[in-house]
């Protein structure tokens, strides 16, 4: 699996980042994060466009037009790694970057759906409605979807290539549970 996207796995974090790590905690499963090399030019030019006091109007080209990964940099690393599959997390733009290679590589596209992408500050208001296009156009041509909850499933129009995986809770160890039982009687 090639992990493309702006959350990584950390099970020092909270949140998405420490829930994909409990999901790919696994032996069995091979596993790589794509770490591009270099800023992409479209980037760079709005954190510069920024500082100019463009804010509000960056924000807004930002969300309908966001940078993206370097092309280059993710063929690279999918040549290297030789993956069966893209993992890509919902959240972010970088989904977009991993939904283009796995098309272009004709590898199947495994999107988690953990938060809302569209409802965050990082997407302008007025782009929203465009933002929520685009990502029921993404997770239509993926090849599976999974969603965090029920209600993200309904979110998404509760499609066919759908289903439902809860997050993993952490391992419970004897010790934690006597550590517990004993502060209860505290």
């Amino acid at each position: 699996i090639l992990l493309i996207s702006s959350v990584v796995p950390d099970e020092l974090s909270l949140g998405g980042s420490l829930i994909l790590k409990r999901h790919l905690d696994d032996p069995r499963i091979e596993w790589r994060v794509f770490r591009s090399t270099r800023e992409s030019v479209k980037a760079r030019l709005y954190r510069r466009l920024r500082r100019a006091r463009l804010g509000k109007a960056i924000h807004i080209a930002e969300s309908f037009n966001p940078p993206r990964l370097n092309d280059c940099d993710l063929d690279s690393a999918i040549r290297e790694f030789n993956p069966d599959l893209i993992l890509s997390v919902m959240h972010g733009w970088d989904y977009l970057s991993a939904a283009q290679a796995a098309r272009r590589w004709k590898l199947s596209l495994v999107l988690l759906c953990q938060d809302w992408w569209p409802d965050k500050s990082e997407v302008a208001d007025l782009a929203r409605p465009w933002v929520c296009r685009q990502l029921h156009e993404v997770c239509r041509a993926s090849h599976s979807i999974i969603c965090v909850s029920e209600g993200m499933h309904r979110e998404l129009g509760c499609l066919s290539n759908s289903s439902i995986v809860y997050p993993i809770p952490s391992q419970i160890t004897e010790s934690s549970v006597k550590l517990d039982n004993q502060q209860l009687y505290k």
